[in-house]
């Protein structure tokens, strides 16, 4: 038994290896097309500076609706315009706003304060009432753009086959274990979106700094209201309406925004396991993209990144186990080369991560002396995401009677 597990792990180590190494190759990929493409369309992108509108769906976000107003104020790109929706709130979140207006008069900003219905009504309310721009922004209430993220995004869009593109989101630091596991988290995802835009392999297009064709998300009618994760939901909708073989869902890279992490462990499940509910729901309503031949969809996504996001799911049932049973082999059998492997291959991924992240030397070097924590750190998020599928497949019921749920709020304590 013991042979057979460990024939089990060694294989399953070995593919994943096999999967890293072809999505850092096509991070790589990224970095030269980024290159070439920047260097013969400078003057283009230098000129090209269509208006866009950040929208800012808020549901009692007084302690950092004002910190997120700044950042876009501060941002260096002038053809913009901001509209504030505040669904509901029933704190001061609707007075930080109308005083940032009337402090900021140079400043394009509007407040829309509807009945509560939830961010998926809130976002449509502005798209289909006040957006006239070309593009589109969606930001959280709880973020910050760096002053040039605004203006990198939108130079994307000079490729006209690009229709959605999520931007590089970096989380704040938290001095407690959780905040540090969700750091190193988001540090590591940041290659795999640069290979997933190469590989045709997105279908997440997160809701920080999302941006889009205002013609496409108004074609589509929007978001949808009956997923918790409307973010992955409207991907997948637009993927499945305009496919992603010609049309771009893709990632800029270069566009940066901060965000706050979830503080409590108790809090990250809550978090986590409405993000993969959510995502249960969107892959029941757009079942019909798994294993599709239809020619206008990648078959990277069709025949490998969906099916495969179902077999992690699978996976993840015994992976907390798994985990254990490597420490316990270390601590059995005192393997330091065992644990020493391990230790290293956390900190090569974590410093593999970094390129090109545009984070500063002195930050790197911090987080790769930090980074071998980072084996006993994702064990955390382990946890997270095991119990977010236990209590997944508890609900699944509602998962496939999908229609009947309607997106709300589902805040976690605020910094």
């Amino acid at each position: 038994m013991i042979n057979l597990l460990n024939a089990f792990i060694i294989i399953s180590c070995a593919l994943s290896l096999i999967r890293i190494f072809i999505f850092f190759m096509a991070a790589n990929i990224y970095d030269a097309k980024y290159t070439i493409f920047h260097g013969k369309n400078r003057r283009k992108i230098h000129s090209y500076n269509p208006d866009v509108t950040i929208i800012i769906p808020a549901f009692n976000e007084e302690k950092c609706i004002e910190r997120t107003l700044k950042s876009v104020y501060h941002s260096k790109y002038s053809n913009k315009k901001v509209i504030v929706v505040d669904d509901g709130s029933s704190d001061n979140t609707s007075y930080i706003v109308k005083q940032f207006i009337n402090k900021h008069n140079d400043f394009n900003l509007e407040l829309i304060v509807q009945k509560n219905g939830g961010k998926s009504t809130a976002i449509n309310n502005a798209l289909f009432k006040k957006v006239d721009s070309e593009l589109t922004m969606v930001l959280d209430a709880d973020s910050e753009l760096t002053s040039d993220a605004i203006e990198k995004a939108v130079k994307w869009f000079i490729n006209s086959n690009i229709i959605a593109l999520a931007i590089n989101v970096k989380m704040l630091y938290i001095p407690n274990l959780v905040g540090l596991s969700q750091k190193y988290e988001f540090i590591s995802a940041y290659r795999g979106k640069c290979a997933e835009h190469v590989l045709k392999t997105m279908y997440i297009v997160g809701g920080i700094g999302s941006t889009f064709r205002t013609k496409a998300l108004k074609e589509v009618n929007g978001y949808d209201t009956d997923t918790p994760t409307e973010d992955i939901d409207l991907t997948l909708k637009l993927i499945s309406h305009y496919g992603n073989k010609k049309n771009i869902i893709g990632y800029a890279n270069d566009s940066i925004v901060y965000t706050q992490p979830v503080q409590k462990f108790s809090s990250l499940l809550k978090q986590r396991y409405r993000w993969k509910y959510g995502r249960f729901v969107a892959f029941v309503k757009y079942k019909s993209l798994f294993f599709n031949i239809d020619n206008k969809f990648s078959k990277t996504l069709t025949f490998y990144q969906l099916p495969m996001a179902i077999i992690q799911e699978i996976f993840m049932i015994i992976e907390p186990y798994i985990y254990l049973y490597l420490l316990w082999v270390v601590i059995n059998y005192k393997s330091i080369p065992l644990l020493f492997s391990m230790l290293l291959y956390c900190t090569i991924i974590v410093g593999l991560s970094m390129i090109k992240s545009g984070t500063s030397l002195k930050q790197q070097l911090l987080i790769l002396i930090v980074a071998p924590l980072n084996f006993f750190l994702s064990y955390i998020l382990t946890l997270v995401e095991y119990f977010s599928l236990i209590n997944s497949i508890i609900h699944s019921r509602s998962i496939f009677d999908y229609k009947k749920n309607h997106a709300s709020w589902n805040h976690v304590e605020r910094m």
